[in-house]
């Protein structure tokens, strides 16, 4: 286990770029301290047609539910459905609830994530949710809105992935790595922060792709210190790439 803060720029976030490429075959934890837990171990099946959403959720609950709520979910290769949100970390508004939970794939050709909808929440609601969610990495996957065609954008506000909070909590996700991400066919395809004062920042995008998204990248409200490496390649087909209010995305 390793017990590295990602909590800030430079030696701290570099040195753990190390620690982000674990496969299912490794028997290896990449989070700030916890254990590594199969996803296909918990009831999640990644064929392209199984439901996951219930699997997905029950399996942060667990990791929320342990002592120090760390750990990392280690995804396999394949396509993993789900409807719904994805929530990784809590909405909970208490002092101490706080998530350190990573995840990782194979890889963003081989670890497929596929979001077929709401199910009927409103619109805006995010596939994958990380709140109040700090010290993690997120590596090796794709995301993509298979309620639309694969060389389409959806204007109806849906969101790929969200790294926030609760309203008016202040920055609760933050020290994170996000590397070999691809994510695609969003109105949003990644949104940090919201207007409502929950914010994400102390962040690293490394080779980020964002395919036929309305909007590729978006901070809102509260978002900072946001690196974007050198040579990643960010943007394919998407419209847009802003920041909004206060951000100082770099």
């Amino acid at each position: 286990m390793y017990a590295h803060r990602l909590s800030s720029r430079g030696g701290v976030l570099a040195a753990a770029l190390g620690l982000v490429c674990a496969t299912a075959s490794d028997d290896v934890t990449i989070s700030r301290i916890g254990y590594t837990y199969y996803a296909d171990q918990y009831g999640v099946v990644c064929d392209g047609s199984t439901e996951n959403n219930a699997a997905l959720n029950a399996l942060t609950a667990v990791i929320m539910s342990t002592s120090n709520k760390a750990g990392t979910i280690v995804l396999p290769a394949g396509t993993c459905r789900w409807s719904g949100q994805w929530l990784v970390g809590t909405t909970s508004t208490g002092g101490s609830d706080i998530g350190h939970i990573s995840i990782t794939g194979t890889g963003p050709y081989s670890t497929l994530l596929e979001w077929t909808g709401l199910g009927g929440g409103a619109s805006g609601t995010p596939a994958l949710y990380i709140s109040r969610n700090k010290e993690f990495t997120l590596h090796g996957l794709s995301l993509r809105n298979a309620t639309i065609g694969a060389s389409s954008y959806d204007a109806s506000g849906n969101v790929g992935i969200r790294f926030g909070g609760v309203a008016s909590g202040g920055t609760q996700t933050f020290g994170f790595i996000a590397s070999q991400i691809q994510v695609s066919n969003f109105d949003k395809c990644v949104h940090l922060g919201n207007n409502d004062g929950s914010a994400a920042s102390d962040g690293t995008f490394d080779e980020l792709q964002l395919n036929y998204c309305n909007d590729g990248l978006t901070t809102f409200g509260s978002a900072n210190t946001l690196d974007i490496n050198p040579g990643t390649r960010l943007i394919r087909r998407t419209r847009n790439v802003r920041t909004t209010d206060s951000s100082d995305a770099a």
